[in-house]
């Protein structure tokens, strides 16, 4: 690691620990009361509770919150995958892309509304606008609105006693979109504009390569600077070009590599299905795990007590989080090159 990527690893590391605390704050007053959001986004969150028919006052058990969770998602991977399916005749399809194959469509629905973000095919010359813009970005958004909707219900389990409930689903999803992700990519999106990456609608332009020669290259147009800083706020690793942030026209110091052919029947479908028991399995044990906990009687500190905000959990948390990723990966890292090596040795 060079001097200039420890110079930004540590600019990141100082920023983070800078907002943590006053960010924290808002996320807190924003998702328990939604006072901390901006007010003109106020009639909005409750104009969207009328119509859905949500009681914004009333909070859920573990198994009613899964359950929104779960139905939610599953709305946004049936939606993701028809906008794929019926891209023809949909509009803001320049290139006049046609339908995305049964496979195809089906595994990265189910890859977005997991925010996993997979991407088996090359999204530039096979998903038109209307799909990127409407089902990609909007799901990058959603899928990650689930993720801290389930970490809020595990922390109100933490600080309850006794209760049954853990929050409302729809509210914690309607508000975290609303108030935390929408204006939290609206900046970096206007950032990347600025530093030159394209945020258009217009169709794929083609340029001369050298006058007079014939030689040419199409050059992909599209929204990429609202789908990129989505994407990079989300954690997902989705975006609007194959090579994603390598792309010169979303980020020009970016690299990445891949190899693997994966836009197959057989490796959509499993990798589909990975992909969806990945997410799915422990968000409901997370869940199960908060309701178990707010249902707990807070007992008087003892010698066997380990308070959640004292200095040896926070040190145990991190330190096993370490673990069980090292234990996850390190072994993978290690037999490949094994594995390659046995390779040669016959």
């Amino acid at each position: 690691m060079n001097a200039n990527a420890l110079i930004q690893l540590s600019v990141l590391l100082l920023v983070l620990t800078l907002l943590s605390e006053p960010l924290g704050v808002y996320i807190y007053r924003m998702m328990e009361s939604g006072l901390g959001g901006p007010r003109r986004l106020w009639p909005l969150e409750h104009s969207l509770y009328r119509c859905c028919r949500v009681d914004a006052g009333v909070e859920m058990n573990w198994k009613t919150y899964a359950a929104g969770l779960l139905a939610f998602n599953l709305a946004g991977t049936l939606l993701l995958y028809l906008l794929q399916r019926w891209q023809a005749p949909l509009p803001l399809n320049p290139a006049h892309l046609g339908g995305v194959a049964v496979d195809s469509a089906f595994n990265t629905a189910v890859s977005f509304a997991s925010n996993t973000s997979w991407q088996s095919y090359v999204p530039e010359t096979t998903l038109g606008n209307c799909v990127q813009m409407v089902g990609l970005s909007s799901q990058s958004l959603l899928s990650a609105a689930t993720g801290i909707a389930a970490l809020m219900a595990l922390l109100r389990g933490l600080a309850r006693s006794t209760a049954a409930t853990i929050g409302n689903a729809w509210v914690d999803l309607t508000r975290c979109t609303l108030y935390l992700l929408l204006p939290l990519s609206a900046l970096p999106a206007l950032v990347l504009v600025w530093q030159g990456v394209i945020q258009n609608l217009h169709p794929d332009r083609v340029a001369d390569l050298l006058r007079g020669a014939g030689a040419t290259r199409t050059l992909p147009m599209g929204p990429v600077a609202s789908q990129t800083a989505v994407a990079l706020l989300s954690g997902d690793g989705g975006g609007f070009f194959n090579a994603n942030s390598a792309h010169p026209f979303a980020n020009p110091t970016g690299s990445a590599f891949a190899g693997i052919g994966a836009d197959t029947p057989f490796y959509n479908l499993t990798t589909a299905a990975a992909m969806w028991l990945g997410r799915y399995v422990p968000l409901l044990a997370v869940l199960a795990m908060a309701g178990s906990l707010a249902a707990k009687r807070r007992r008087a500190a003892g010698p066997g007590t380990l308070p959640t905000h004292g200095p040896l959990f926070l040190g145990l948390l991190p330190g096993t989080v370490l673990v069980v990723g090292a234990l996850t990966f390190l072994p993978a890292l290690a037999l490949g090159p094994i594995a390659q090596q046995l390779q040669y040795s016959r």
